[in-house]
């Protein structure tokens, strides 16, 4: 096996447990919104975002790609906000199906 086909194969790999990572850390998302509906709290909290960024950044060894996973970081985050939104207001998907948005763009 060549260099290339085993860089791929480690990358496919890490697709794969992003993917569960993913689907566990939404879950935790899920409970969140939860939690800040009942209670009427704000889904954005800059102070909050911001402590993530810095505590998770400093897990980061290698500084090359320090920049890079704060930017995949902040997509996370945005993306997890988009959810707890989409929650919150109601129009969250469920098992595939298109809900309308505000603005009556599809949600899927």
């Amino acid at each position: 096996m060549d260099g290339l086909t085993e860089a791929r194969q480690t990358i496919e790999e890490c697709d794969r447990e992003m993917a569960a990572l993913f689907e566990k850390r939404m879950a935790a998302v899920r409970e969140i919104a939860l939690y800040k509906k009942e209670r009427g709290l704000p889904v954005y909290v800059p102070e909050r975002e911001q402590e993530l960024l810095l505590k998770n950044s400093a897990l980061i060894r290698d500084p090359a790609v320090l920049k890079y996973y704060r930017q995949f970081l902040q997509e996370v985050m945005d993306v997890s906000k988009q959810y707890q939104e989409a929650l919150i207001s109601g129009t969250e998907a469920r098992n595939g199906e298109i809900r309308q948005g505000s603005g009556g763009e599809e949600i899927s």
